[in-house]
């Protein structure tokens, strides 16, 4: 009986297992709640909730799509609470006892309401292994920020830290926007972002990555031409050489090989199942000589 749930696992009663808490909208009056269950199972075990017995938290201002993390902000040992608002904002609720929560502050780190910006998702990791908690954040604008270290800072104003993702065609790190809305999730050391389109991405984390420069790429002359370019649904290429070309994402992932090319002679393929969206045609040569082409479909 509702729907547009945000939930999040934490030890709630210090038995050691996770507990289940979640944000709701009552299909019936329209309120958003945060309600909780705690989990009967030892730590550890596989899950046992009862849904019938949800016990509410009081929060102001609750709205639709608003996002609960539940960890130890103070050292006290018992969760407080960091609430990732859909306008925007994030909000720090601290844990008075007995899971009665006091705000503390309304723009943590300087995240304050955004348009931009909205539907704030959260997660928590310690990337750089220094004991202290890194804050991941995702939101409507579709890049995922880190912010290490965050609790020591949470009345800065910290600018955003997008990460950025390795690209094998251009040799770098580029920043990306993975869409209209993003909500990361901690898988170990590395990052899981779900799309508000559908699906997964998996990010594995790389600490120090060494780029290959552009030798690489060829310093050779090689016709190649792509065109139209800006396309619809197909292009034509121009070769004078024998090879063949691979079509990546900005995210340097291969979306298919096409069969061998021949020079001197005019090769139409077919793109019309691409999203619209800028692309990086590779030519590869029979003598591993490579030229790279930026391509747009509208």
């Amino acid at each position: 009986n509702v729907r547009f749930l945000k939930i999040n696992f934490a030890d709630l009663n210090a038995d050691g297992a996770l507990d289940l808490a979640f944000t709701s909208v009552n299909n019936t009056n329209g309120q958003t709640s945060l309600r909780y269950t705690l989990n009967m199972a030892r730590a550890n075990q596989l899950f046992n909730f009862n849904i019938n017995n949800l016990i509410s938290i009081s929060l102001p201002n609750l709205s639709a799509f608003d996002e609960p993390l539940l960890i130890d902000m103070d050292n006290d040992r018992d969760p407080d609470l960091l609430l990732g608002r859909f306008q925007g904002g994030l909000r720090y609720f601290e844990n008075t006892g007995n899971l009665n929560f006091s705000l503390r502050n309304q723009r943590v780190i300087g995240i304050g309401d955004d348009f931009t910006e909205r539907a704030l998702s959260l997660a928590i990791a310690d990337f750089n292994k220094n004991s202290k908690l890194d804050l991941v954040t995702g939101d409507r604008s579709g890049y995922v920020n880190i912010y290490p270290d965050f609790i020591e800072k949470l009345n800065d104003s910290l600018p955003n830290n997008r990460i950025t993702i390795f690209n094998p065609i251009l040799n770098q790190n580029t920043s990306y926007s993975f869409g209209r809305e993003v909500s990361p999730a901690v898988y170990g050391d590395d990052l899981v972002v779900g799309l508000t389109g559908g699906g997964l991405q998996f990010l594995k984390n790389r600490n120090i990555v060494t780029a290959v420069g552009n030798e690489a790429i060829s310093k050779k002359e090689i016709h190649f031409q792509l065109f139209p370019n800006p396309f619809y649904d197909k292009i034509t290429i121009q070769t004078d050489r024998s090879g063949k070309i691979i079509i990546y994402n900005l995210l340097g992932i291969p979306l298919g090989d096409l069969s061998k090319i021949i020079p001197s002679i005019d090769y139409e393929i077919s793109l019309r199942d691409l999203p619209k969206g800028v692309y990086f045609a590779v030519f590869m040569s029979d003598e591993g000589e490579r030229v790279i082409k930026k391509i747009i479909k509208n």
